[in-house]
């Protein structure tokens, strides 16, 4: 048995080394960048918990749902319909509904120090798409710049008889390591080390 163990992990030596010989000369090839991101990707995976968020505490007692989930790098909030700090819709239909949304989203937002250029998906459930225009031009004043990747449909019967529910995602900016004294094949060299 024990020379069956020793013959797998000479076996093993052996792989490694050959992936070891072709990970440099790859890294001729590829440059830099293309191990870092290789590296990033298959061995510094983080294993990220959820994090609940809850803006206000109080509410958080009668809402069946979080306000927003961080889950490594981003931050899923939850649908939004246009209600005030009681819980009430606003008064003056989709236009007034669509501005009291976007207010709930930056407070959400905020509590990571994030704001709206940072949302990189919406998805749009509207009860009535013929207002699509109206809807539009309101979305439209909250972007400046590159807009966020978007979905839209028709549906009956939203929360609070609002007419419309918005859901955006948004991506929280990471700082790269400049202190990390691993060079790219070194950290290409670990990945393999591990699968191996």
């Amino acid at each position: 048995m024990l020379a069956r163990r020793d013959g797998r992990r000479r076996l093993t030596q052996k792989k490694l080394v050959t992936f070891t010989s072709l990970i440099k000369r790859l890294s001729v090839t590829l440059g830099d960048a293309s191990i870092s991101f290789f590296y990033q990707q298959y061995y510094e995976r983080p294993q990220a918990d959820p994090e609940f968020i809850q803006v206000d505490p109080v509410r958080s007692m009668t809402q069946p749902f979080s306000d927003a989930v961080v889950i490594g790098d981003l931050m899923i909030l939850s649908g939004q319909v246009g209600t005030n700090a009681s819980d009430q819709l606003v008064e003056g239909g989709l236009v007034a509904e669509t501005h009291q949304i976007f207010a709930n989203m930056r407070a959400i937002l905020k509590s990571r120090n994030l704001d709206l250029s940072h949302i990189v998906k919406c998805t749009v459930m509207m009860d009535d798409i013929s207002q699509w225009g109206a809807f539009n031009q309101v979305y439209l004043s909250y972007f400046d710049g590159p807009k966020p990747a978007r979905s839209a449909f028709g549906a009956d019967g939203l929360a609070l008889d609002a007419r419309l529910e918005l859901e955006c995602w948004a991506k929280i900016p990471t700082e790269p390591d400049e202190t990390d004294p691993v060079s790219s094949l070194d950290r290409l060299l670990k990945i393999f080390e591990a699968l191996f």
